[in-house]
């Protein structure tokens, strides 16, 4: 009989080994790592059962993802150390594996495994506009948007709406401000269309939410680049209730493990951006524990029993470089050799 009730489906590394820990010192031996990195799993999809490593994952109760996103399945992924001459073949053996990972986690999902997420809801939020234009029409609010790589509509945008910010139109990625030298390398019927945004006053937010709940909300502070005491970027937690209608949001994107962005006006929250993957491993270990514990306890339906751990009430800074610092440096560097 099998034993196994929480998969972990994850690349190797320190979230999905402490995930697990977690799970199984709340549910001794119900939870497993299945690599998803490693070519050589042993995968078998019939009518009887759904089998990873010789495990029946149809007895499974939830299986947790991490690092499997949507895949545009004709342009293979950008890698500066690809050999070209041979990229066909790599590209399709990554595809074949990806495809048979995705086939797994939809049969998962239809046959009433918890997926957490299932690939239609990575599908769906890939195009961002349409995922950002999803959420307007379910009652959240939104920035006006703009998607286009025509310069006139995007000049027309800036002028109407003042300080804004780009980011491109699909996939993973982050916004940035959107100045005139940007606008003039980005904007053009060469280049794909971007998507631009408004930008609210007020603190940059974001919420952990798992099954509509949300299990973590964090504000972030910009580095400060100024010497003598140069600051790496902040975290503080911030109270839980600030995404109205979580459950609501989850239902409207599709996933029920997600990344919520937004910001904190004085009148209400403007959603910027959804994940449906999150990262982890770029949060303060202080928070990246808390959240992974949480998890845990709400995986394996015992989340009245956590007990939150010291540090989460005080600051907390992203354990990076001084990049600001170093890059001055080589700039000033570079400058000196023509002064």
């Amino acid at each position: 009989m099998n034993k196994i009730k929480f998969g972990i489906f994850a690349k190797p590394g320190k979230v999905a080994t402490e995930l697990l820990k977690n799970i199984n010192s709340l549910a001794p031996g119900r939870g497993q790592i299945f690599p998803i990195s490693q070519i050589e799993l042993r995968l078998s999809i019939d009518n009887n059962g759904l089998f990873c490593d010789g495990v029946d994952l149809t007895t499974l109760e939830s299986v947790w993802i991490e690092g499997f996103s949507y895949q545009n399945p004709v342009i293979p992924p950008i890698e500066t150390n690809q050999d070209w001459t041979l990229w066909q073949i790599d590209h399709i053996v990554e595809q074949q594996s990806y495809s048979a990972l995705y086939s797994l986690f939809q049969e998962l999902d239809r046959r009433g495994v918890a997926v957490y997420n299932p690939p239609w809801a990575h599908v769906r939020s890939f195009a961002r506009f349409s995922l950002m234009e999803r959420i307007r029409n379910s009652g959240f609010n939104v920035p006006p948007l703009i998607c286009s790589n025509h310069k006139e509509s995007i000049d027309a945008f800036c002028q109407q709406h003042g300080a804004v910010v780009w980011r491109p139109a699909s996939g993973l990625s982050s916004w940035q401000r959107f100045t005139s030298k940007q606008q003039a390398d980005l904007v053009g019927v060469e280049h794909p269309p971007i998507m631009v945004a408004k930008i609210f006053p007020g603190p940059l937010n974001s919420s952990y939410l798992f099954e509509g709940k949300s299990l973590l909300s964090l504000q972030y502070q910009a580095p400060d680049a100024t010497p003598p005491m140069e600051k790496l970027e902040q975290f503080w937690r911030v109270p839980c209730d600030q995404v109205p209608n979580p459950e609501r949001l989850c239902q409207a994107i599709g996933g029920n493990w997600l990344k919520v962005s937004y910001i904190t006006g004085d009148q209400e929250v403007s959603i910027y951006d959804v994940e449906t993957d999150p990262l982890l491993s770029g949060l303060p270990n202080v928070f990246c524990s808390h959240l992974l514990s949480m998890l845990a306890h709400e995986i394996t339906g015992q989340s009245g029993s956590y007990q939150e751990t010291d540090g989460l009430d005080s600051y907390q800074e992203r354990s990076n470089m001084f990049l600001r610092r170093m890059y001055r440096i080589l700039f000033n560097m570079e400058a000196s050799k023509y002064s």
